[in-house]
């Protein structure tokens, strides 16, 4: 038998490149650089070549670390039972939350400078989640795992 979901919800860090967008990225950029390249060469100043190698590969590095981060996400699910947290990378899903829907609470806590933290809390144990929100998305989320955590105990009582 499953259990009935109040909420399912993956979140995902915000990324405005593609796949397709990262490819022409790099190719504008490494045509660029042959510029600088060429015209380097011409005059016998052979390293810097080299340095203009690395800066191209450091860029492209740098560009997938972020799409295989952008690769993972993490899921909250709310059902009368159980709120379960799993954070999910490309290697697979590893669950890092699990606990009674009707004893946990939601806080959202306030930063001086910054986004704000919203964490579950149950008998002194704790996890941030949706890290990857801006502060309203977070206060948003945060109103509807709370509504979602009432529906829940009130259907399970």
């Amino acid at each position: 038998m499953t259990e009935t979901l109040f909420m399912d919800s993956i979140i995902r860090p915000n990324r405005s490149l593609s796949a397709d967008g990262r490819r022409k990225v790099i190719l504008v950029f490494a045509g660029l650089s042959l510029i600088p390249a060429f015209i380097f060469s011409r005059v016998g100043a052979a390293p810097v070549l080299i340095y203009i190698a690395m800066v191209v590969g450091a860029v492209i590095a740098a560009l997938a670390l972020s799409a295989r981060r952008g690769e993972t996400h993490e899921r909250v699910r709310v059902s009368a039972r159980r709120i379960a947290v799993s954070r999910h990378a490309p290697g697979g899903e590893t669950l890092v939350w699990e606990s009674a829907t009707a004893f946990t609470r939601v806080a959202m806590i306030d930063e001086e400078f910054g986004p704000g933290v919203l964490k579950l809390q149950l008998s002194g144990r704790e996890i941030q989640i949706a890290r990857d929100l801006s502060r309203p998305e977070r206060l948003a989320f945060a109103s509807r795992l709370e509504l979602a955590m009432s529906r829940a105990t009130a259907a399970g009582t």
